[in-house]
């Protein structure tokens, strides 16, 4: 498969508006005379703030939501981080270790983010495709040591088609209000003898003080995990597990952590 990483690496950086969101297009402003300028200029702010206000809730950023499902807010996360990595340096510890005992092969990264995981896959040896919905995410991702290893692909899991089945497919830490659904569609891009390997914040995390998103609609649980898959599937694992402080993950959030874990094998 051809890696859209050429279209990527040309895609224009987004103008920063309105905390990292561009605003609609609206018609000019008549300028301000010199006998109403305090009440003409008073009058604009509001009417920028109200513009912003209207972006911050169609793009979910004041939905109430931890983890807002929106590419644009995932965007202005990313552009923040100009001196440092939103997330933890290295891929999460359980991926590496379920990666490292199975045959390398070609393998997906879900929800792929700034790419820590993919390229880490990358050098254990899997051809990697990497998708994920924000493009500032990818941009960074393609800066990353070995990014020239990885396809990386823009779009949604919603509505994205794979280019083909994968031997690995990796969910980690994609939390959204129709998690159920989304994931089942996610399990059907697993090849025959492949594996699905899902990892996200546990619905006790919040009370065990872990990072991550609050909003229990988006949380994990092995309950949720075991109803992503059919009887094609054999789970091999399905479990919540503690984080500790060596655990890549938690140190990039100073705190500990639960997550919920699945791991299981498409029959063929």
């Amino acid at each position: 498969m051809e890696s859209s990483s050429g279209f990527l690496r040309q895609l224009k950086p987004p103008r920063v508006l309105c905390n990292g969101l561009s605003p609609p297009i609206r018609a000019p402003h008549e300028p301000c005379t010199t006998t109403n300028r305090a009440e003409c200029e008073a009058s604009r702010s509001r009417d920028r703030g109200g513009s912003c206000e209207r972006i911050r809730r169609r793009s979910g950023m004041e939905d109430g939501m931890s983890n807002p499902s929106s590419s644009a807010w995932w965007d202005e996360r990313y552009a923040e981080t100009t001196a440092g990595r939103l997330w933890a340096a290295s891929a999460p510890r359980v991926v590496l270790d379920v990666a490292a005992e199975l045959r390398p092969g070609r393998a997906l990264d879900v929800a792929a983010g700034d790419g820590r995981t993919a390229t880490a896959l990358a050098r254990q040896g899997w051809s990697v495709t990497a998708m994920d919905f924000s493009p500032v995410a990818l941009q960074r991702a393609q800066t990353r040591p070995g990014a020239e290893q990885v396809a990386w692909e823009l779009g949604d899991v919603h509505t994205w088609k794979p280019p083909g089945v994968f031997d690995l497919v990796i969910v980690a830490y994609l939390h959204l209000r129709d998690n159920q659904s989304t994931l089942r569609r996610v399990s059907g891009w697993v090849a025959p003898g492949g594996t699905l390997l899902i990892v996200g914040h546990d619905e006790t995390n919040p009370s065990h003080g872990g990072h991550g998103p609050t909003e229990s609609a988006v949380l994990y649980s092995p309950q949720l995990l075991a109803s992503v898959v059919g009887d094609e599937y054999t789970i091999l694992r399905n479990e919540t597990i503690h984080r500790d402080d060596t655990d890549h993950e938690t140190a990039a959030g100073g705190d500990t952590g639960v997550d919920t874990v699945l791991r299981a094998r498409r029959a063929g």
